[in-house]
């Protein structure tokens, strides 16, 4: 391979797997001293049209891989359905992945995995939780797993590794009184070091609620290292948090931890006149980022 030199177009009509479908692929090819360039190339895959490049080096000890790209417009049931086997989130959304890895083997360049990873996406439904019910009372909010909802929908980029073998929001559905939720903004941008995750920007908005997420994944161990999910009031300051670790696969929920009144509908307006008392209290923003709280 290290002996090949050659420029070309690549064509493919398609590419099947059991799960999806990759369809319409164009790229530019050139190598020469063990270094392949695919660049620009072109796809279509779960509805979503992709574009980037990808560069190969086995020139080293060592494979070296980097890949830059974006995949807008997908439908996100599609991926979805194919881990949960359900369509429990539905809406268009684009990822774009900046990443790069090198090793001998798949473990060694898990370790390696270093970049950007995005996720966006505006005006979804999630099927099968009523989130904004379940937050407006406080016996609601108690029995809702926040916890439970954060890992299901903000781990979004990295779901394939987080979700594997993972219930993948059961409790959340089973608390929340089934129904739907319109998520208006989704962003669940990270940064990868060395095969760890961690949360840069990472939060979704409902009609009435913001949710966040800040911490961190490992995955090459896959687990979930001081992770902890919030909503939020107008200011960014958590209302209530719930922290989840432990694996992947079976991972630990602590115990709701409320901060401020959740249930606006019933303390609102004790909370108003303690304003005009006491003056607005200060908190220490728990979410900075950009999704901004419900008008």
């Amino acid at each position: 391979m290290k002996g090949i030199s050659f420029t070309g177009d690549l064509s493919v009509k398609g590419i099947r797997s059991k799960d999806f479908v990759i369809s319409d692929v164009r790229a530019k090819v050139t190598a020469g001293a063990g270094v392949y360039e695919i660049r620009p190339v072109t796809l279509k895959l779960f509805g979503g049209a992709g574009e980037g490049g990808i560069r190969v080096d086995l020139s080293g000890e060592k494979t070296a891989l980097k890949v830059g790209f974006t995949l807008a417009k997908f439908r996100v049931e599609e991926p979805l359905a194919a881990l949960a086997r359900k369509k429990y989130l539905t809406g268009t959304m684009t990822l774009t992945p900046d990443i790069s890895l090198r090793g001998k083997g798949p473990d060694e360049m898990k370790r390696t995995l270093s970049g950007t990873v995005s996720l966006r996406g505006d005006g979804l439904t999630l099927n099968g939780m009523e989130i904004d019910r379940a937050l407006s009372t406080v016996e609601a909010a108690q029995n809702l797993n926040l916890a439970d909802v954060g890992a299901y929908l903000l781990t979004g980029p990295l779901s394939s590794a987080v979700v594997k073998g993972y219930r993948y929001g059961e409790d959340s559905r089973s608390t929340a009184g089934g129904g739907e939720s319109r998520i208006t903004r989704l962003v669940s941008d990270w940064t990868v070091r060395n095969g760890m995750a961690e949360a840069r920007d990472v939060a979704f908005s409902t009609g009435k609620n913001r949710i966040a997420l800040k911490g961190k994944l490992d995955l090459v161990n896959g687990r979930f290292v001081d992770v902890t999910v919030a909503t939020l009031d107008g200011k960014g300051c958590a209302k209530l948090r719930q922290k989840i670790s432990g694996p992947f696969a079976d991972p630990r929920m602590d115990k709701m931890s409320t901060l401020q009144s959740v249930a606006a509908p019933i303390l609102g307006i004790l909370e108003r006149e303690a304003r005009r008392f006491l003056g607005s209290q200060a908190c220490e923003p728990f979410y900075t980022g950009s999704v901004q709280h419900p008008k």
